[in-house]
Formats: structure tokens, C-alpha cells, sequence
């Protein structure tokens, strides 16, 4: 414009920008910790707060009550705002069953537990009962190498039998 001979007032406004960019971050749980799995970039208003929508992750649960986990905040106009979600292994049962027509009275099977997937697991000890023997554990679900076998991402059932021991008379 041309400057007139008076004194001119200018006026102006700020709008906040509805495309600024912020960043959340996926943390999954592993043997040592968390790793961050993802980064997803996201665009939202200038001074608005944003909320992380927790992923899908199998096998894999999102733990809101995380530490660290960080899930909304305030867009910062420099895009600096950086969410963080975190996301537990599932645990999976390991259970033990005796089958077969001959279970020693007394016997004491061992308990089902949890475990995370992914982690080593040791099977349990052989049963030892006197005047039988005890064959087992055996399972279908997963690789035993030795005495342990590494968590699947489902339940482990172990089988297991007796048969009488053979006695000599005279």
C-alpha cells in the first residue's frame, strides 16, 4: 500500500497451524528391556494436546502404566513433542499331566506357570516314585534341547506316564 500522511496502525493474528508434526514411538518388551519396534509421525494443531492410539502388536499387551511411557502431551509448535507407548510380552501357561492307567498315589505333578514368551524355560524334573518308572516329560508344542525350550507364543502342555517295574522272584 502507499503510506499516507497519517500514522497507520497495522494489525495482525496468529492462527496455530493444524499441520504440525509430532512423533510417537513403540517400545516392545524383550529380554533386556524395551526396544523401540516403530516410530509413526503424525500432523495435529499447534498447543493441542495429542493422544497416542496404542498399536497392535500379537503377542504382545500395551502397558499404559509404563514408566516411561509418555501417551499425550501438548503439540509444540517446533514439533518436538515425542509420545512413547509401551507394549508387555504375553505370558502363556506350561502346564504337566500324568496320563495313562497307573498314577502312584502320592504323586505330586508339578504346577502350571506363566511365562513370557520368548524367555528359556527348564522343564521340570523327572517324577521318581519307587517300583516304577517314570516316562516323560514329552510334548508336541515345543523344541526341547536338552532340559529347556524357548517359550512359544501359545500354551505348552508336557505328558508324562508310569509303567511298573519289572520284579525277578525266586
Amino acid at each position: 500500500f502507499t503510506m499516507p500522511a497519517t500514522d497507520v496502525v497495522l494489525k495482525g493474528s496468529f492462527v496455530a497451524s493444524e499441520g504440525t508434526i509430532y512423533k510417537v514411538e513403540h517400545y516392545l518388551e524383550d529380554d533386556t528391556g524395551y526396544t523401540l519396534k516403530e516410530t509413526t509421525q503424525h500432523a495435529g494443531t499447534t498447543d493441542t494436546e495429542a493422544n497416542a492410539i496404542p498399536g497392535s502388536y500379537p503377542s504382545y499387551t500395551h502397558n499404559p502404566d509404563h514408566p516411561d511411557a509418555k501417551e499425550s502431551g501438548i503439540i509444540a509448535g517446533d514439533g518436538s513433542l515425542v509420545l512413547k507407548v509401551y507394549y508387555d510380552r504375553d505370558p502363556y501357561e506350561v502346564t504337566y499331566k500324568i496320563t495313562g492307567d497307573i498314577i502312584p498315589a502320592g504323586i505330586t505333578v508339578p504346577t502350571t506357570k506363566e511365562y513370557e514368551w520368548g524367555t528359556t524355560v527348564d522343564v521340570e524334573a523327572v517324577l521318581a516314585v519307587d517300583g516304577y518308572v517314570f516316562y516323560g516329560w514329552f510334548t508336541d508344542d515345543a523344541t526341547v534341547e536338552g532340559n529347556q525350550f524357548e517359550m512359544p507364543a501359545y500354551d505348552v502342555e508336557f505328558v508324562g506316564y508310569f509303567v511298573k517295574e519289572r520284579a525277578n522272584y525266586k
